[in-house]
């Protein structure tokens, strides 16, 4: 499991986003059992229906947290209850605000790793993988 700084988990105040920042969050998945109950309940319909055709109950687990913790911080960007936020799903099915949208976001997740990104005027992209000790990288590099 990531070790993650203590001072990175919870912010002593929920810091603004000013016109030209950008804001990167990191949350390991998936949350503890009682939690993902809770941040299931944050989510929309459509979201609880795909969570659910997920066949491992690790990875529905995994994608209720990273949703659900998207949702808690967009709340607070926004100002809004997190189960209220609308989404519309682009061309390539990723979730954003509709238009015009006070806010851009961008999330990523792999294995026990999520990373979230948001800033106010710009689109945004954010990317984690999970390094796997099995993995050739050293062929796959020369190739």
């Amino acid at each position: 499991m990531p070790v993650l700084h203590p001072e990175w988990l919870v912010p002593a105040e929920f810091p603004a986003l000013a016109a030209e920042e950008v804001h990167v969050w990191l949350s390991v998945l998936p949350a503890a059992e009682e939690s993902v109950s809770q941040l299931a309940r944050l989510l929309s319909p459509d979201e609880q229906a795909r969570a659910a055709r997920f066949h491992f109950p690790k990875d529905r687990a995994a994608f209720v947290t990273a949703r659900g913790r998207l949702r808690m911080l967009l709340g607070r960007y926004l100002r809004t209850a997190p189960e209220k936020i609308q989404f519309i799903l682009n061309a390539h099915g990723k979730p954003e605000l509709p238009v015009p949208a006070p806010l851009q976001f961008n999330l990523s997740h792999s294995g026990e790793l999520a990373a979230f990104a948001f800033t106010r005027h710009h689109r945004v992209g954010v990317d984690v993988e999970q390094v796997r000790e099995d993995f050739a990288c050293d062929s796959v590099a020369e190739r």
